[in-house]
This record gives C-alpha cells, structure tokens and sequence, in this order.
C-alpha cells in the first residue's frame, strides 16, 4: 500500500508541473436530449485526448450533468488552467457564454466551440478569444504546435495557419482555412484508468 501511494503521488505532481488545459461541456438551461441522462458527447474527451499525447501537457474535462461547474472551487484542487474549451450546442450555449465570461475575468484564455458558435462565431467571440467552427482536431493540434514556447495572443496573424479557427483582427472577422479531416478517430483512444484518476468528471 505504501508503494502505491507513493507511485500515485508521485504521478500527481507530474501532472501538477505540466501545462493544464480544462474543457468544459456546460449543462442546458432548458429541457434537451442531453438533459434526460448524463450522456456528454465525444468532443471535449477527443481534443483532451490530443492534449494528453502531447509532451507536458495536461488535459482535463468537466461534463455539467448533476453538478455545476464551480471555477475557484476547481482552480483551487487541480490549479490554474493555462486554456479553457467550452463545447456548446444552442440549448446550452448561454450557459457556456456565462463560464468563459468567468474564465477571461480570471485572465484565463477562451476557446469556444461546438456546432452553435460554428454559425455565429462573432457572436461567440464577444466571449472567448478564439472559436473552433466544425471539427476541432486539426485546430487543436496545430493550436497546440503554435503553442510550443508558450501561448500568443489571440490578434498574433500565425492563427491563419490554425484550420477552422476564428478570431478578432482589430474590429474585424479573421478566419483560418477549413480542416481536410485525415485521420480515422478511433485511434483516438480514452483510457479507462484516466476516469479513475478523475481527469474526466461526468457530474
């Protein structure tokens, strides 16, 4: 028992030096599909997949269900997360809006996305800093590639080179290039024990 305690700890504060990133799927505010069952869909467990391949990387993600997300009460057991993704749909998109509002009043960077903002991503960016239309995973990974040395600022022009990204230059629209989708997702695997180990929190 005392091996594996330590081993435990030991791979706790592994996790704590690296670079976390948190996704959020945030509950409907009326009645849904997705409000009858805890039943998240796949995305934020994909793109947090991706996360976790990468070297010093850390992802998380919290799927509302019978639970709130509470920020300060979540910063304060797993730490400061250096990027949040909200995942919306229309029935649940305010919701959304309200948790990146939260985030960016804690200077903590917003990427939204889902198919809602998809179709109104200037709508969403009064809210997040960036917006992911369609598929994320090329977003992701290139995002994740600009990101090597650390984070840019969200007017930086190398966004033009992230797909399906949208973004502020100045006043205006900026878009990035649509994804070819090229990879089958079920290479994309989610380990049973990461549950275990509460980096995803169905709640």
């Amino acid at each position: 028992m005392y091996i594996l305690g330590d081993v435990y700890a030991t791979t706790e504060r592994a996790l704590f030096l690296k670079r976390l990133m948190l996704f959020i799927e945030p509950a409907g505010a009326q009645l849904n599909i997705f409000t009858q069952f805890t039943l998240p869909r796949l995305g934020s467990f994909i793109l947090a997949g991706l996360v976790n391949r990468r070297e010093g990387w850390n992802a998380r993600v919290f799927i509302e269900g019978r639970r709130r997300f509470d920020l300060p009460a979540w910063i304060a057991e797993h730490g400061r997360p250096e990027a949040v993704g909200i995942s919306t749909i229309t029935a649940s998109v305010q919701r959304g809006y309200a948790l990146a509002d939260q985030c960016r009043a804690l200077g903590i960077p917003v990427i939204l996305g889902g198919p809602h903002v998809t179709f109104l991503p200037e709508e969403a960016l009064t809210h997040g800093q960036l917006v992911v239309r369609g598929e994320g995973e090329g977003a992701m990974n290139a995002l994740l590639d600009l990101w090597t040395e650390g984070r840019v600022a969200a007017t930086d022009p190398r966004h033009a080179a992230v797909p399906n990204l949208s973004w502020k230059d100045g006043a205006e629209l900026a878009e990035g290039d649509a994804w070819q989708f090229d990879a089958p997702r079920h290479r994309l695997i989610i380990k049973t024990r990461d549950y275990a180990q509460g980096r995803y929190e169905i709640r």
